[in-house]
């Protein structure tokens, strides 16, 4: 009996020892999370910082806007940079907030709050980090071109007609649907995504189908709406 005790007592000793190593692995990882997350941070607002420097010093209207633009683009990687650190898992975050709250950075960079109206419908389904950057890019630009070409001179077209646009996530077995549209003036009949020069809705077609393999389907009625559909299923 005294053996078996004193055996117990080592093998109680091994587990407090390994538990002790355990914990202090966690201690290290997260102190090592929180300064990549610290470098990440300061290295995309040094970016940030020096974009606005070329933008103010530029005199020309249309390239100090397309400098304000890209300064935008790296705040919405920035954005899912600190939805990730906020998530409890550093590998997925909160896509439906993310979307809520880029949204609410371009209403106030395009001064849009007081003349559009959004509506949406976005699930607190979580995305994975390879999946959620490009479509981060992609719901940045195509928020961003609704709310700079689909309302002229943002101004509503009618008396009692309201500038709308609606903004979609769902998820249906790690099968996705992300969904722009507005009511806006809509797009020409020949418009092509595919013969597009801007840059923005270049970004959009290589993104969702070169890096997230998904489809975009592009409606013209009642204004202009994008549909974007991709999977996170494994290929076989």
């Amino acid at each position: 009996l005294i053996k078996s005790y004193k055996e117990l007592q080592v093998k109680i000793t091994e587990c407090r020892e390994v538990e002790d190593l355990i914990k202090a692995d966690i201690i290290e990882k997260e102190i090592l999370i929180d300064e990549i997350n610290n470098r990440v941070k300061n290295n995309m607002n040094l970016i940030i910082t020096m974009i606005d420097t070329l933008s103010s010093n530029e005199s020309h209207p249309e390239v100090k806007l397309k400098y304000k633009e890209l300064s935008q683009r790296v705040k919405a990687i920035l954005l899912i940079q600190k939805n990730l650190y906020l998530s409890l898992s550093y590998a997925e975050i909160d896509f439906g907030n993310f979307i809520v709250n880029v949204t609410e950075n371009l209403l106030d960079f395009y001064q849009a709050k007081e003349i559009v109206e959004v509506d949406f419908k976005v699930s607190g389904v979580f995305l994975n980090i390879d999946y959620a950057i490009p479509c981060g890019i992609v719901v940045n630009e195509l928020i961003s071109n609704a709310l700079k070409h689909a309302f002229i001179e943002n101004q509503p077209r009618k008396k009692h007609h309201k500038n709308i646009l609606f903004i979609g996530y769902e998820s249906d077995n790690q099968d996705y649907t992300i969904t722009i549209s507005d009511n806006g003036i809509g797009l020409p009949n020949d418009f092509d995504l595919k013969e597009v020069e801007t840059i923005g809705l270049q970004l959009v077609d290589i993104l969702v189908n070169d890096q997230i393999n998904g489809s975009i389907e592009l409606l013209k009625t009642r204004g202009t709406s994008f549909i974007i559909r991709f999977s996170t299923k494994k290929q076989e």
